[in-house]
């Protein structure tokens, strides 16, 4: 009966680990993605700044 119990609470600490981990992954790529997208569009804005030049 505690062999249950211990193997259960395991089981909800290891896939909350894992859930963590996921979870920071998409924050990684998500930030990764933003800084990609901002600097493209700076990029456009600068283009269109020294074509009006």
């Amino acid at each position: 009966m505690i062999f249950i119990i211990l193997l259960f609470i395991n089981n909800i600490i290891y896939s909350n680990i894992i859930l963590l981990i996921i979870h920071v992954i998409n924050i990684i790529i998500y930030n990764i993605i933003r800084v990609i997208v901002l600097s493209n569009i700076l990029d456009i804005i600068n283009n269109f700044a020294t074509l009006e030049r």
